[in-house]
């Protein structure tokens, strides 16, 4: 299944390695909900069998769902929109190298 995107929290030049990537957008729409399958991308060399990343899922600051990615695996998440103003996706590492968390199916109805 093609990759559509993806959260890295990788070294940069010098930098230490970050066991976290997240993203956060203020909404204004008429969406009801937003559907997401991620995966931890297999090509990364830090995704090894005991490794798994935590996915969380905040609606107006408050922790809605949380999943966890383990490789090999699949996780469908989705989140009801309705009278929502801000939506935040977090991706936490169990190690502090982190593999690619990998998004590869969305959809918003």
């Amino acid at each position: 299944m093609p990759e559509l995107g993806y959260f890295y929290s990788g070294k940069y030049d010098s930098l230490p390695v970050v066991g976290e990537a997240e993203v956060s957008c203020i909404l204004e729409s008429k969406f009801q909900q937003l559907n997401l399958v991620v995966g931890m991308d297999s090509r990364d060399p830090q995704a090894v069998d005991n490794r798994s990343i935590t996915v969380e899922m905040r609606v107006n600051g408050e922790l809605k769902q949380t999943n966890t990615v383990t490789l090999g695996s699949k996780q469908r998440m989705s989140i009801n929109l309705q009278n929502v103003r801000s939506l935040g996706i977090k991706a936490k590492c169990s190690y502090y190298r982190c593999p690619r968390l990998s998004i590869l199916e969305t959809s918003l109805k």
